[in-house]
């Protein structure tokens, strides 16, 4: 079994003036072993 994440995105505080992108359009595929 395989862990797949695809166009994984993540902002702080999003939609005040302090928003502050953490993450964008993460792609990870972790395999079995």
């Amino acid at each position: 079994m395989a862990i797949k994440v695809e166009n994984l995105s993540y902002a702080y505080m999003e939609g005040t003036p302090f928003e502050r992108k953490a993450l964008e359009n993460i792609n990870i595929e972790i395999k079995k072993g």
